[in-house]
């Protein structure tokens, strides 16, 4: 292909105009500073604890409204469900907690390695970004199988509003893991006196090209009457994913604690 002399000065200059676009964030790719590493440190060690109230307090190291912040959010979100489970009964009746085993994290040489109790979020954290306050704002999660993925632009709000057979569902997230599966987490409210639970298999990802991807769905326990958690699926497949598109999450839902009743709770929702 032949190219007229204007296109090769504008391919020439490009890379030049690229280079003075300023960004909001500030990387730390080579080194990070005394003050970057104790808030990384800090931040991970927080993480690690498995518990959601010493998890909330961790987001004051992280930038609002960021990807960082979110992700975050969504670890306090999984361990808040597992506590709420742990320690309630089908009958409504509330044990002393007992709370998830810690994980560790360790950082050397500004990489994090990162061992959750939930194993979806192992791995090693690189790359990180902060504001002008210092602020963490997103770092790059390489996993065990050596997929990396930034969390910036991966983790999308979802904008839900269910409400039907005593259940109300809104408020969520879609995280696209570095292997291209996706983890799936929505606020489920039972405002009706009856139990419910649901099925850890037969659910599925409508993605938004009409394809459909198997999921599984956790944690498990029994929702009573005003409970509130947060529904998570996992597919083990690549969906197509685009920002402001609808797709649904079809979830094996029961009426009651004791897997009879089955139904199927189909939940739409916008990614954002």
């Amino acid at each position: 292909m032949i190219f007229k002399k204007r296109s090769i000065a504008v391919l020439v200059l490009l890379p030049i105009l690229l280079s003075q676009v300023s960004s909001p964030s500030f990387s730390a790719d080579s080194k990070l500073s005394a003050k970057q590493n104790a808030t990384v440190k800090s931040l991970f060690a927080d993480l690690a604890s498995s518990q959601p109230t010493i998890i909330n307090k961790a987001k004051k190291y992280v930038a609002k409204d960021s990807a960082a912040e979110k992700y975050v959010d969504l670890i306090e979100k999984h361990f808040l469900t597992s506590e709420y489970f742990k320690v309630r009964d089908k009958y409504g009746n509330v044990s002393k907690l007992i709370s998830d085993p810690k994980g560790s994290s360790k950082l050397s040489k500004n990489v994090v390695n990162f061992d959750s109790y939930f194993d979806v979020f192992d791995g090693k954290y690189s790359k990180f970004t902060f504001n002008k306050s210092g602020k963490i704002t997103g770092w790059t999660h390489t996993t065990s199988d050596g997929k990396s993925a930034k969390i910036t632009g991966n983790i999308y709000g979802a904008i839900i509003n269910y409400d039907n057979d005593g259940l109300k569902v809104n408020t969520g997230y879609l995280w696209k893991r570095p292997n291209g599966s996706v983890f799936i987490q929505m606020k489920v409210t039972n405002v009706s006196a009856s139990l419910t639970s649901w099925s850890y298999a037969g659910g599925r990802y409508v993605a938004a090209d009409n394809t459909f991807h198997s999921v599984e769905t956790r944690p498990f326990g029994c929702l009573t009457e005003k409970g509130v958690v947060y529904l998570e699926a996992l597919t083990s497949t690549e969906p197509v994913l685009a920002p402001n598109t609808d797709s649904v999450l079809v979830a094996p839902f029961y009426k009651g604690c004791d897997g009879e009743n089955s139904k199927q709770l189909f939940l739409r929702f916008t990614l954002q």
